[in-house]
């Protein structure tokens, strides 16, 4: 997490899964995202290039080409963020990763 919404916070995020990863699942894999700055910048379609990763893009101002993870982001909002008084960042954080946790591990999911 960032307090900030960059292609640095992106890349590295980026970098930190690929580094998680079999190399040789990446090749010729789709990554798909929007069509914001970040995804679109120079610095983050090299790195997809150097990973032999390929950038994939939804149309602009079309959530629903991207409705798997436009869900879960709305799921998490539901039943973290607007349910509770968050004081401080870094209960925001530990509520966003026991959550996942939960979703993850536990959450019926259709």
């Amino acid at each position: 997490m960032s307090e900030e919404n960059n292609i640095k916070l992106v890349i590295e995020t980026l970098k930190s899964a690929l580094l998680l990863t079999n190399k040789e699942k990446l090749n010729g894999l789709i990554l798909h995202s929007d069509q914001g700055f970040q995804y679109t910048s120079i610095q983050y379609k090299n790195v997809c290039k150097s990973y032999g990763l390929n950038p994939s893009y939804s149309r602009k101002g079309t959530p629903l080409d991207n409705t798997v993870i436009e869900s879960f982001h709305s799921i998490l909002k539901k039943e973290t963020i607007y349910n509770k008084f968050i004081k401080t960042k870094h209960d925001m954080i530990n509520l966003i990763h026991e959550w996942i946790n939960f979703y993850q591990s536990y959450r019926v999911r259709l």
